[in-house]
């Protein structure tokens, strides 16, 4: 499984951002489900972590 976030963050760490965030989908099924049926974010949160990145003291991740 993959996070959402569809950029790499090490370019926008060297531009000064210190922190990226995401989900990671852990029921694609689920996900697929709820959103044919109009559902949000609490009913996501089921098939889903939210994921934080930062880079570490050396700049990187």
């Amino acid at each position: 499984m993959y996070t959402s976030a569809g950029i790499v963050p090490e370019v926008l760490f060297n531009r000064g951002v210190t922190m990226v965030g995401g989900v990671k989908i852990m029921d694609a099924d689920k996900i697929m489900q709820v959103v044919s049926e109009g559902g949000g974010t609490p009913a996501l949160r089921l098939a889903m972590n939210f994921v934080s990145i930062r880079p570490n003291k050396n700049g990187d991740m």
